[in-house]
This record gives structure tokens, sequence and C-alpha cells, in this order.
């Protein structure tokens, strides 16, 4: 499980999710928040601290493509 930082794009949980699902991750929290799956049409939180569960690869693409702010 990694910590993922809220790309500009994403303005809803559905959008994190689905992107990040065609990437080869899935979304499974926001913080302690575990229940993702009745909140996709939510919009995030700027301070939203995104948990993913994905491989070793997948986490440095991921991370390669993120802007940090």
């Amino acid at each position: 499980m990694y910590e993922i930082p809220k790309k500009d794009e994403w303005l809803t949980y559905r959008d994190a999710f689905m992107d990040l699902l065609n990437k080869g991750a899935t979304l499974v929290a926001n913080q302690g928040n575990l229940n993702i799956n009745r909140k996709l049409d939510e919009r995030i939180p700027e301070n939203a601290q995104l948990l993913v569960i994905c491989d070793k690869k997948t986490i440095a693409l991921l991370n390669n493509e993120v802007s940090y702010k």
C-alpha cells in the first residue's frame, strides 16, 4: 500500500479510481477512510492523502508522472 498525492485533473474519487485502475493500481482509501467505493462521485479534498494498492513497478511509474506540490 502506498500514499499518492491528488492530481489536479482528478475532481472526484471516481476520476482517480478509474485513472489509477487503468494504470494498474487500486484506490482504497483517503487517509483512514476506507469507504471510497461509496464516495466515488464526491469531490476529492485538496488535502487528500490517497492510498493505493499496487506493485513496486506501478508505484514507480505513478510517482514519475505525478507533479508534487
